[in-house]
């Protein structure tokens, strides 16, 4: 147990380093929206069926879209529009491998333009189709 305590306090000292890195990172001007981008980017992951467009995102937060893409980026280390992809196809793996629904309906669930737009995306992100994702998973 010993060797695993040593583990985990490492674990958790490298994690308190990371963030203080990505805290010195982060101008005055950054810093100042934190607490938006985080409330921000829980709200998309709990409304993913919503058509979020990056206009409205730094609507959000009052700031140009630019603006908003460089904070978002700086913050989470991803751009707003693939982290927001990078969530629904995670939620598209998960109803994939637990439901029967057709890929229209998991496109239009989880906020995809179409089934085709959604099977581009997936098989970009994942490299297989979502299909063939159902059938070997």
């Amino acid at each position: 147990h010993y060797e695993k305590a040593i583990h985990i306090q490492v674990e958790a000292l490298l994690i308190k380093l990371a963030r203080a890195a990505k805290q010195a990172r982060m101008t005055a001007y950054e810093r100042k929206y934190e607490t938006e981008l985080v409330a921000l980017r829980n709200q998309i992951y709990s409304n993913l069926e919503k058509d979020w467009c990056l206009k409205e995102m730094a609507q959000r937060l009052n700031v140009s879209q630019s603006r908003f893409s460089i904070m978002y980026k700086a913050y989470f280390q991803v751009s707003p529009i693939k982290d927001l992809n990078k969530m629904r196809i995670e939620k598209a793996k998960v109803l994939l491998l637990t439901s029967d629904r057709k890929l229209e309906e998991i496109a239009q669930t989880l906020g995809f333009k179409n089934e085709y737009y959604f099977s581009k995306v997936f098989k970009k992100t994942e490299g297989i189709p979502p299909g063939k994702y159902r059938n070997e998973g």
